[in-house]
């Protein structure tokens, strides 16, 4: 459960309850009466918008990319956004201009992997082996001293 989740039902404000007090709240004809009703919804609105936000932003792989990348160990310009494939592993894959944005390979292996162009940014390669692998730029990727860099030294990586 979500911590904003968890903040409204520790509060007893359920989904339900929550759209009934905002339209309690904004259909309050007398302005001060309105300002009163929109102080005591102020926390639990701001966490409805957040949330909302949170869900509408949250971006999945694409489920039929990430099948043919398990199943062929290639997939250039993918979407594996999110994608978890922790402990797989795809040596010599071929993932050219693919987006692996919070994708997590923990564990896993893409020794000899083609990275060129691939999109790292917060991709976790905590304990990955990335020995031989080509075109990987690991600036914003998460490695470990457990992951092994392209060159064959120890993590971090730069």
């Amino acid at each position: 459960m979500s911590t904003a989740v968890h903040f409204l039902h520790r509060r007893g404000l359920t989904r339900k309850k929550l759209v009934i007090n905002i339209r309690n709240a904004l259909s309050l004809n007398s302005k001060s009466t309105l300002r009163q009703g929109m102080k005591t919804m102020r926390v639990p609105l701001i966490l409805a918008l957040t949330l909302a936000v949170g869900v509408v932003s949250y971006a999945a792989a694409n489920p039929d990319h990430v099948a043919a990348f398990r199943a062929t160990k290639s997939c250039p310009g993918c979407d594996l956004k999110n994608a978890q494939l922790g402990g797989f592993m795809a040596p010599n894959a071929n993932l050219v201009n693919a987006d692996l944005s919070d994708a997590s390979f923990y564990g896993g292996s893409l020794k000899g992997a083609d990275l060129t162009g691939a999109i790292l940014d917060r991709t976790n390669l905590e304990m990955v082996d990335l020995s031989g692998a080509v075109g990987a730029i690991l600036a914003s990727a998460i490695t470990d001293n457990r992951t092994t860099c392209p060159d064959g030294t120890a993590g971090p990586c730069k």
